[in-house]
């Protein structure tokens, strides 16, 4: 459970270092907590449906983002720093 928590807290903090989080930030960052929580899930299969929770939530929330004009916006900014 602490290696599935330290994932989410590591995002967290980075998100956090910034004043103003921006969407071309968190985008970035949830798409590897995505890849990180699923390479996590076959290694414990036994959180594998906590685990199910928490990716469907955030993949519901990266689509949502994906969805909207600003986020090709932020993308081509975050691509140009």
């Amino acid at each position: 459970m602490h290696q599935a928590l330290e994932i989410a807290h590591s995002t967290q903090e980075s998100l956090s270092a910034e004043l103003t989080p921006t969407l071309s930030m968190a985008m970035p960052l949830y798409e590897i907590l995505l890849e990180n929580w699923t390479v996590l899930k076959s290694t414990i299969p036994e959180l594998s449906h906590y685990i199910d929770v928490a990716l469907s939530k955030l993949k519901q929330y990266v689509n949502e983002g994906q969805r909207t004009r600003i986020y090709a916006l932020s993308m081509s900014k975050f691509l140009s720093l």
